[in-house]
């Protein structure tokens, strides 16, 4: 067969892997399909899952939900879709309301708070947002999966009419949650994900596969799509990423710097099994510092710390404890945005063979880590010495005048009555003329206080810089999500962290949350992304995930001319992965030593008026 028709035999080539599979598993793979009953949304799953309808009593006609099952040993997951009306105008609270609610099931860590993106629609989404749940009784995965339904629902679980009966006999106390969220419409939200043991996702690949696609956003779709094959080539090399660390050195951060400090053997550890040729460049967050980068303690030598050089594994590890490095450390202030700016301006541009500047073929990582919100969108410092924004059309976060105006600030702080009553506005103080004095002292950096419309454009410069210079930002914060003795523990504030949220938001990356004892899964997540962020394979469209296939150039050692083709597996080890968050496939384990390589990709995908066919 010739399947790209370029009169080359499909053996002498890749392109036998965009064949529908064969008995050998070769070629693209079986998708099962699936329509809602009430033509709700429609989705891609396993061709081996069982499909079942999960609908609530008395629906609204956005209310819906399905579940789908993989009961194999090694594929043991749970999957669900539901069809809602949305909780909140803003898809991000929405799914940190959803990430609250889950609360109410069991103990909940963030483990990533998803990527926005837009799906293959254009429609607004969150993907791959991953929890960790702990539940008191020990249960099965599709008893999760039900309780995550009526949830979702907001029903009681008893009311349903047809519950989906639990397929599952292993029985654990904790659970690994991941899901995305969609605004399908302005009054309807899809949320799809799947459950599994947590001890399953992490020891069975294909678990977490499943698990992963569910999240993904691209397995989902409006009923009135169809679907087509692709056939793409691409030329491969390992991938290349230079990280800028933007570390919060403040005295509440130093139990996490030891934290992170010790998730770092396991970070530079998937960093290796990757093939990430990485960089590190640690810097702090005071504000006047140059953006060098710290290499080793109270040292700033300015260079890159780099993979394979001996020794610089522990420097890493000294600058994330120390981030100045031999600069001034001023720990009360949190100038993340100003820091990354300072330290990629400083290390461009691009130059082959240089050890201090960005290696031209190098994705731009920026990693924030900090329990405040940037200082750079606190505009008490304008406030204070004006006006406190109260007009309307003013962004109402700020952080108070009393560090300025500590006299004039006390006779407020002494009538809590006042307090106690202003704090109580739901609407803001700022809004009751009672309470402007109050407001003007403490402020307010509440997620209530934050209205997009009128507060992004405090944050949007530094949102252009880091598009403009192909950055893709990362972060560990205190999230408006977390439990609030988290919050109040860290920053005070039960609030996003601005600033840094909305420039991770709008360049791709993940937030994960500070308020877990243990960063290594966190981090594993974030390396992982980081490697697709920095692959160069770059799908042409958007793939429907359980349908991926691959085939790589194989090179004979001794006349690297010499080549055939062979299927990989998807693999976190040995073979492929697909990363939504960047629309890239990674290659792990493979032989490297005559790149490039040509590496053929076959997959199905979905057709839309704005995705039409090819």
């Amino acid at each position: 067969a010739d399947t790209d028709g370029d009169g080359i035999l499909d053996g002498e080539e890749g392109t036998f892997i965009c064949n529908a599979s064969n008995e050998q598993g070769q070629g693209r793979r079986p998708v099962q399909y699936q329509r809602h009953q009430n033509n709700l949304f429609h989705i891609a799953i396993e061709q081996e899952a069982v499909f079942s309808h999960m609908d609530p009593p008395n629906p609204t006609p956005v209310e819906g939900a399905s579940g789908f099952d993989m009961t194999d040993l090694d594929h043991a997951s749970s999957g669900f879709v539901v069809s809602r009306g949305p909780s909140d105008a803003l898809l991000s609270r929405e799914a940190s309301d959803i990430i609250t609610g889950l609360r109410t099931l069991g103990e909940v860590v963030t483990l990533s708070g998803g990527t926005f993106m837009q799906s293959h629609a254009l429609k607004e989404q969150i993907v791959n947002v991953t929890l960790s749940m702990r539940v008191s009784a020990a249960t099965n995965p599709g008893v999760i999966r039900n309780r995550i339904i009526a949830l979702l629902l907001n029903r009681n679980l008893a009311d349903f009419p047809t519950p989906i009966n639990s397929p599952f006999t292993n029985s654990s106390n904790d659970f690994l949650v991941n899901l995305m969220v969609q605004r399908d419409a302005t009054d309807k939200s899809l949320v799809m994900g799947a459950v599994a043991t947590y001890s399953d996702w992490e020891s069975r690949e294909q678990v977490s596969f499943h698990v992963a696609d569910a999240g993904s956003g691209a397995c989902i779709a409006s009923v009135s799509d169809t679907t087509e094959n692709e056939c793409e080539s691409y030329l491969y090399r390992a991938p290349v990423a230079d990280i800028v660390w933007v570390v919060d050195d403040s005295g509440s951060m130093s139990d996490d710097q030891d934290r992170l400090s010790n998730a770092s053997n396991t970070f530079l550890q998937v960093a290796a099994t990757l093939g990430l040729a990485w960089r590190m460049c640690v810097v702090d967050m005071t504000e006047d510092n140059d953006g060098s980068c710290c290499t080793g303690n109270n040292q700033s030598g300015d260079i890159w710390l780099s993979a394979g050089v001996p020794g610089d594994d522990t420097k890493f590890r000294e600058c994330i404890a120390d981030p100045a490095g031999a600069q001034t450390a001023d720990g009360g202030y949190e100038f993340g945005l100003t820091q990354m700016q300072a330290a990629v301006d400083r290390h461009m541009p691009p130059t082959q063979d240089s050890t201090v500047k960005y290696r031209p073929d190098a994705a731009r990582i920026v990693f924030f880590m900090s329990d405040e919100v940037a200082n750079e969108v606190d505009q008490s410092a304008d406030y204070c010495n004006a006006d406190a924004p109260y007009d309307a059309n003013e962004c109402h976060f700020f952080g108070g005048c009393m560090a300025s105006d500590l006299m004039g600030c006390q006779s407020v702080m002494m009538n809590t009555a006042q307090m106690i009553t202003c704090e109580g506005y739901s609407d803001g103080m700022w809004n009751h003329s009672d309470c402007d004095e109050v407001y003007r002292c403490m402020g307010d950096m509440s997620d209530e206080a934050w209205d997009p419309m009128l507060c992004d454009p405090t944050v949007q410069p530094w949102v252009d810089w880091a598009e403009y210079n192909q950055v893709t930002a990362y972060g560990l914060h205190i999230l408006a999500s977390d439990p609030q003795e988290c919050q109040e523990g860290d920053n005070g504030n039960a609030t996003s962290p601005h600033g840094y949220q909305e420039v991770i938001n709008r360049t791709g990356g993940l937030m994960g949350s500070l308020c877990q004892t243990d960063l290594t899964t966190t981090m594993e997540l974030m390396i992982e992304d980081m490697a697709g962020a920095a692959s160069p394979i770059v799908l042409a469209h958007t793939p429907i995930p359980v349908s991926l296939a691959v085939a790589i150039e194989r090179k004979n050692a001794a006349n690297p001319d010499l080549t055939d083709y062979e299927a990989i597996p998807r693999s976190k080890t040995a073979g492929f992965n697909y990363k939504a968050s960047s629309n890239r496939i990674v290659l792990l384990g493979q032989p490297m030593d005559y790149p490039p390589y040509e590496v053929i990709i076959s997959y199905a995908r979905w057709v839309t008026s704005v995705a039409p066919p090819d």
